[in-house]
């Protein structure tokens, strides 16, 4: 058994969209996830590997000016970078094949991961069905409300 920590950074800018579509349609595309970060630990928390890929867009030709300005992520680094099938299939390989549980902070990463596979039509049976959403944990912990673990920062 293993614990998979996983962040993942994504975008959407319609500003961008690859193709000509209307607003109705538009809505049937993801969030477009453009790097996929993870530490996989053993039960004593032991670090096993770490995984941390760029993905080059597809569906949005440009980041987001805000996602940079959040994450320092630009459009010119994912230019050169894998598309998200490729990086998917290389996270799905980090995972391995041994029982994991996915460690996750809120809902939307995992929602998210699930939502580009299937829009890709990629195996989602290898993903972990079993998840710990962090976030109320380390919020008890901290001793302060979840929606100031949202925001929270390194000094």
């Amino acid at each position: 058994m293993y614990y998979i920590v996983f962040d993942l950074e994504f975008n959407q800018d319609f500003s961008s969209f690859h193709e000509q579509n209307t607003i109705i349609e538009r809505s049937k595309y993801p969030f477009e996830i453009i790097q996929i970060g993870a530490i996989k630990l053993d039960l004593g928390f032991n670090t096993i590997a770490v995984f941390n890929r760029f993905v080059k867009p597809t569906i949005y030709s440009k980041v987001n000016s805000f996602i940079t300005e959040l994450t320092s992520i630009t459009t010119e680094q994912l230019l050169l970078e894998d598309p998200f099938f490729e990086v998917y299939n290389a996270y799905i390989e980090f995972i391995g094949n041994t029982e994991s549980i996915f460690c996750i902070w809120g809902m939307s990463d995992i929602k998210e991961l699930f939502k580009s596979a299937n829009y890709y039509k990629l195996d989602l049976k290898s993903l972990p069905k079993m998840f710990i959403n962090l976030q109320p944990y380390v919020s008890k912990h901290l001793g302060i409300s979840q929606k100031s673990c949202l925001v929270f920062k390194m000094p």
